[in-house]
């Protein structure tokens, strides 16, 4: 984890402890126990507001965000809980999409502390983060709380959410096997652990090589806890063109966000769909999906003499989403690659996929201690016969390069990991 903004010790001493937190239980160390423990102690802050449950492999967070900015534009009061953050840990925190401030974070993460070392009760950083949020939405007495899963769901903190109004499964893909599985039913079958009786899970587009065994994995698991699932697609289904739009059987919602990407017109459907289901208007939910910004993903960032196209990608079906969006743009051109990985990752696929659109690879690490080697990602791309570099310093030190005359006239994509897209996103975008 990265601390470097955390604010003084002085002034913020939780923020602080907070950052010494593990970051997860570990490989077999996941388990409810200990964020059901800590809820307990505080009255179950979790029951006290309504919520939606997202997971899925890829498309939560902008499913998330699209949810949130929904239930905002149809006049409630709403927070959000997202991770990883890209800058700042507050932003994994927010209500109407301003994220908690320092003395906020700094005050809940205190009443947790004293109650969780009075109790003797261990909490990783992920289960912290969760439970301040839950604390906070309280206190603040929202109407809703949209809630993205962590990893996989059934063991993930979030599924103490033990009666949401909606759950929601996104996609399915291979990602995190070490924890999921290695194959796609394990996963899905992961994934479906938030269904809840009587509770409605709405499924996406979960990805044609995957669709068949990962639907009726999740379905089997719904019907064994009695949820009844709406699959778009099946239930409802998304038109592309001309004009984008989710067709229901007695309706149409249009379809506009101003996230790039013909999947995020396929988020937008679904969470148009999950909204409609609920109860909130088509006018506010067309509102809310072309109101909503998600930031790092195929986001654009424009300089007056080159271009930055930022994705947050880090596993094969994002990888698979940008190289989709590449070659149908119409300012198809080459571009150099800055590109990072975890060792966790199978990166060598993800090179393969986005090298048609490859000019030059800048190899930079990722601010983690499971980052690959920037000399062994180097020599694997160099074979593709591309020029390729190393940088193995500072992010402010790379993103000098990338805005200096060495790349006047570029077009650069920035991805392959959080950790390296995050802050490279923050310094590049900082200086343009």
């Amino acid at each position: 984890m990265d601390a470097t903004l955390v604010p003084e010790l002085s002034t913020y001493p939780n923020l602080h402890w907070l950052w010494s937190l593990k970051p997860w239980k570990g490989v077999g160390g996941f388990g409810l126990d200990g964020i059901v423990e800590a809820c307990r102690a505080f009255d179950n802050p979790q029951d006290s507001f309504k919520s939606i449950h997202v997971a899925g492999t890829n498309g939560k967070g902008s499913v998330t965000s699209f949810l949130s900015q929904i239930l905002i534009e149809a006049g409630f009061r709403v927070g959000k809980s997202t991770s990883p953050h890209l800058v700042r840990v507050n932003e994994r925190i927010s209500l109407n999409e301003v994220s908690i401030t320092d003395g906020q974070l700094e005050d809940v993460l205190g009443r947790i502390r004293a109650h969780i070392e009075e109790g003797g009760i261990t909490l990783s950083f992920f289960e912290t983060m969760t439970l301040a949020a839950f604390l906070h939405f309280r206190d603040e007495g929202v109407d809703y709380a949209v809630f993205e899963v962590g990893l996989g769901g059934r063991l993930d903190a979030t599924n103490v959410l033990a009666k949401p109004e909606a759950t929601v499964i996104t996609s399915i893909g291979l990602d995190h096997q070490l924890i999921l599985g290695d194959t796609i039913k394990e996963i899905a079958a992961e994934k479906a652990g938030i269904a809840k009786p009587g509770v409605a899970l709405f499924l996406g587009t979960l990805g044609i090589e995957v669709d068949s065994e990962a639907t009726k994995t999740i379905k089997s698991c719904a019907s064994a806890v009695g949820a009844p699932v709406i699959q778009l697609g099946v239930d409802a289904s998304v038109a592309m063109e001309p004009d984008p739009h989710l067709s229901l059987s007695q309706d149409s919602i249009f379809l506009a966000p101003k996230l790039q990407g013909s999947h995020q017109i396929r988020n937008a459907g679904l969470s148009a769909l999950v909204a409609y289901s609920i109860g909130i208007s088509r006018e506010k939910i067309e509102r809310g999906i072309a109101a909503t910004f998600w930031p790092g993903r195929l986001e654009r960032i424009d300089a007056a003499d080159r271009s930055f196209l930022i994705d947050c990608a880090h596993n094969i079906d994002g990888f698979r989403v940008v190289a989709d969006y590449l070659r149908s743009s119409p300012r198809r051109v080459p571009v150099t690659v800055v590109i990072g990985f975890l060792k966790t990752k199978n990166w060598r696929q993800m090179l393969e996929i986005i090298d048609e659109f490859a000019c030059e690879y800048i190899i930079a690490r990722p601010d983690s201690n499971m980052a690959e080697e920037v000399e062994v990602v180097a020599e694997y791309a160099h074979a593709f016969g591309k020029l390729t570099s190393v940088h193995d310093s500072s992010y402010d030190a790379l993103a000098d390069l990338l805005l200096s005359e060495s790349y006047q006239g570029k077009s650069l994509l920035l991805i392959g990991s959080i950790y390296l897209v995050a802050h490279l996103r923050d310094k590049v975008s900082s200086r343009v």
